[in-house]
């Protein structure tokens, strides 16, 4: 299970703590990109992965454009690259 912690505004200005969890980290930063497309506002953004360890990533990624894609497509380069 890994965990995205992250603070924010929602269109209205007003601030959150907000978080989400899921077995797939490219899911959970889709959920954070869905809310910058509607007009929320990152802070920080916190990932926790499943062996406990926290990372900080960076806000400026999460910019309204899916992640899902360019992502898949490093780890099919990384799986080729390992498989050779």
């Amino acid at each position: 299970m890994m965990f995205l912690l992250f603070s924010c505004s929602d269109p209205s200005g007003h601030y959150h703590e907000c978080s989400f969890s899921g077995f797939d980290l490219e899911v959970c930063m889709e959920s954070v990109t869905a809310l910058v497309q509607q007009g929320w506002r990152l802070y920080s953004i916190k990932l926790i992965d499943h062996d406990n360890r926290a990372s900080f990533l960076p806000i400026e990624a999460f910019d309204g454009q899916s992640l899902f894609y360019p992502i898949q497509q490093l780890q099919n380069e990384w799986e080729t690259l390992l498989s050779s």
